[in-house]
């Protein structure tokens, strides 16, 4: 059967267009000048009306250091390194940063007419920043770098900055300024190494100072190895810090953390059994050998004399302990025997009165104290509140009254300043009166606040409240590792270095266990803080 022809679709018709003409003039005329048109705009909109309507250039601003806040004609657009646009004309461009000179720079800014859009103008500003107070920023990377030390170890989520690192990149902009303030940081901040990201930042810092700021040359490396040497043989207790500032770093699979290649090495042995033999001639079990001249009062407060002399400070028989202690000497001095009491300071705020109460908000906003600074004091109703402790007062409340009573030492005690203690001090007075053997304020059910003092026994030389009641106020700041760091054989504790973001305290309270707190514990608080737990006394010393 034959298949079925297709049909053949029908044939299209295409019907012709034609342009009418335009005000009389044909299409053949009008069309190719419409099309110019198009071009002519899309070309002045793309090539000239950006530069016309915005007229400016891209303005690169660079500064060494970096970090520099940078405002133009007043207004701030970011910080250094920034690339941003700034509008034609004359401007003003200002360079600042926090302990560095500010730089004032009169620019002009041209302006690209055609293709600005893709071929912007540039200007490009290079500018050296010259520190004008580098002691500041001393200081406030040694705080920075102790507040970081107080938290402990980084982790994968929470990694700590380079603030040595930075700070002493800041000061190699004026190599005058590096030589005089980089030491006193990194001598201080040797103390807050207790973990691999601290002692990460330091021997990066180490490095920069050594290469002044510039990439580190290999004599820049032995520079820095030498200095390590010396002070390995000046602190005998380097390989403790060793250890522990590597404890959460990694290291050989086969033979464990870096922690324990540093424990297993022979110079930290040998370290170990230095110190051992160091502590032979001080540790007795009667404790040390302490005299005493009697007591002087000053304003109603009894001070007892203690003699000087040599001891093992942080030794108290904990296996766990024992990289702590170190041989340090004390010279004589008197304490008082009691905290500070109510009573007392009390006499101290009639004849000063800015530290009052009532001017609690100024000391708030000067950061001097906290919200809590005497606020229970108005509010007790006990007859006998003047034998409670002076506790909310900041450290820095403590140093005004110090001040205020050395203006009333007898002249039977000339020669002699009053102060806050050195730690080597508290401890040893708590091991000379046996402090640690008696009964102290320590928690007891239903207590909520201090006893009164002289609530309880006051040892061989009648000093209480050394242990228990409220924790005080020492003179010095608050470094983990500062029993690691000390200078073979008795470099003085007390010695200030660049101050930390916080204050040492002993002693513990009576919101305490007795099993929390001995005579070798350490604490710390912000020295502004003023809180229910915390007091301080005095002691004399003479004027070196």
């Amino acid at each position: 059967m034959a298949k079925p022809r297709k049909t053949p679709p029908p044939p299209v018709t295409v019907d012709p267009v034609s342009l009418p003409s335009l005000f009389g003039v044909p299409p053949r005329t009008w069309l190719p000048v419409l099309y110019g048109a198009i071009v002519f705009i899309v070309l002045f909109v793309v090539l000239f009306l950006p530069g016309l309507r915005s007229p400016g250039a891209m303005v690169t601003v660079q500064s060494a250091p970096p970090g520099a806040s940078v405002l133009v004609d007043g207004q701030r657009i970011g910080h250094t390194p920034i690339e941003v646009f700034v509008p034609a004309g004359a401007r003003t461009i200002i360079l600042q940063r926090p302990s560095f000179g500010v730089e004032e720079l009169a620019v002009r800014v041209p302006n690209r007419l055609i293709a600005s859009r893709f071929f912007p103008a540039r200007v490009s500003i290079h500018q050296r920043l010259v520190p004008v107070d580098p002691a500041a920023i001393r200081d406030r990377a040694a705080r920075e770098f102790s507040a970081w030390a107080t938290i402990g170890a980084a982790s994968a989520q929470y990694q700590f900055p380079w603030v040595l690192s930075d700070a002493v990149a800041d000061l190699a902009a004026d190599p005058a300024a590096l030589a005089v303030h980089a030491p006193p940081l990194l001598d201080s901040a040797r103390a807050d190494v207790r973990s691999d990201a601290l002692l990460r930042d330091y021997l990066r810092a180490s490095a920069l100072a050594s290469s002044q700021g510039q990439a580190s040359a290999p004599s820049h490396i032995l520079e820095m190895f030498a200095r390590m040497v010396t002070l390995a043989d000046a602190a005998p207790n380097l390989p403790t810090l060793a250890a522990a500032a590597t404890a959460g770093a990694g290291g050989d699979s086969r033979r464990g953390s870096l922690a324990d290649e540093v424990r297993s090495s022979p110079w930290y042995r040998l370290s170990t059994e230095e110190q051992t033999t160091r502590f032979l001639p001080f540790t007795t079990e009667a404790g040390p050998d302490v005299s005493s001249r009697g007591r002087v009062t000053v304003g109603g407060a009894s001070f007892i004399h203690l003699s000087g002399g040599t001891f093992v400070m942080g030794l108290n028989g904990s296996a766990v302990e024992l990289d702590r202690p170190h041989v340090v000497s004390v010279s004589e001095f008197y304490i008082q025997s009691t905290p500070v009491t109510r009573a007392q300071f009390r006499a101290f705020l009639a004849d000063v009165p800015a530290w009052r109460e009532s001017e609690r908000d100024t000391l708030v906003n000067a950061g001097l104290a906290t919200g809590d600074y005497l606020r229970s004091w108005g509010f007790s109703t006990d007859p006998g509140d003047g034998r409670l402790p002076a506790t909310e007062v900041s450290w820095y409340a403590a140093q005004a009254y110090l001040e205020w009573l050395n203006q009333r030492l007898p002249a039977a005690l000339a020669g002699y300043r009053a102060r806050l203690p050195f730690e080597e001090e508290y401890e040893w007075a708590v091991e000379a009166n046996g402090s640690a053997g008696l009964e102290a304020g320590f928690r007891r059910g239903g207590q909520n606040e201090a006893y009164p003092i002289n609530s309880f026994p006051g040892g061989q030389f009648g000093i209480t409240d050394l242990l228990g009641n409220v924790w005080q106020w020492m003179h010095g700041s608050f470094r983990p590792a500062d029993y690691l760091v000390r200078s073979h054989p008795h470099s003085p504790y007390g010695m200030e270095r660049v101050a930390a973001s916080e204050r040492s305290v002993r002693g513990g309270s009576w919101a305490n266990s007795t099993q929390a707190v001995r005579a070798t514990t350490r604490g710390s608080q912000p020295p502004h803080w003023a809180t229910p737990f915390l007091g301080f006394r005095p002691v004399l010393s003479r004027v070196e």
